[in-house]
């Protein structure tokens, strides 16, 4: 079980108004000034690293400040030094948004475990208290069909022969176990009721792993001629 984590200094109701207000002002600042970049735009555009970022550096210091008729036509020192000091401030405040977010998402996963651990501890209440309770009781057995469903798996997969051309459907799968095609038949499975772009292809004699929340497959044999087989893992 979770262990509970203490919050020393928990943000408040009136913190949280003060936080949502800025969050409000820093959205529409940057909707104002986004950009939807164009895919020839952002093409063209160059990944400035950490060495081009010193280039940039060295030449303001070296040509920019000292060399001002070196600069191309239509450029001039003024240009440069807004360019160079609008990319510091993006910069700077990037980071500070970037840290603010890091430090949030540890206070909201915190934050949810906590939860979790009061969450379980009024469910063993519950439980307890059901044998006596039927109303009780019944909330407890709710929860358990719900959210703790012991798996009953097998230990060994189960093999289904598939005639040519046959399509079935096979519920109760257990997912992240292989599907393994045993025959030469080529094979295709899909959630049921999923996208038939996701379907996959199983060659004769290989396997794949059921995708996750898979539980419920379509199971196609592709061949007009060749029966098929397959194992598959099952509640």
């Amino acid at each position: 079980m979770g262990k509970h984590i203490v919050v020393l200094k928990p943000i408040v109701s009136a913190d949280f108004a003060i936080i949502n207000t800025g969050i409000l002002t820093n959205q529409a600042i940057l909707d104002a000034a986004a950009i939807i970049l164009t895919k020839a735009e952002a093409k063209s555009m160059i990944n400035v690293s950490v060495s081009r970022n010193s280039e940039i550096v060295d030449v303001k210091e070296t040509v920019v400040e000292k060399h001002a008729n070196a600069l191309p036509v239509g450029m001039t020192a003024a240009d440069f030094e807004a360019d160079f000091t609008y990319v510091a401030n993006l910069r700077q405040t990037h980071k500070g948004l970037v840290d603010q977010t890091a430090k949030m998402e540890v206070l909201l996963e915190v934050g949810e475990s906590n939860l979790y651990v009061k969450t379980c501890d009024v469910m063993k209440n519950v439980r307890l208290l059901g044998e006596k309770d039927q109303v009780l009781g019944d909330i407890a057995k709710a929860n358990s069909l719900k959210y703790h469903v012991h798996s009953t798996a097998q230990s060994d997969p189960t093999n289904f022969k598939i005639g040519p051309a046959v399509v079935v459907i096979q519920g109760g799968v257990i997912v992240g176990k292989y599907f393994t095609n045993k025959a030469k038949a080529v094979l295709s499975i899909l959630n049921v009721k999923g996208d038939v772009n996701d379907t996959i292809l199983v060659n004769p004699f290989t396997g794949v792993l059921i995708p996750v929340e898979w539980t419920s497959i379509v199971i196609t044999n592709l061949s007009t001629i060749e029966s098929g087989s397959f194992d598959i893992y099952l509640k």
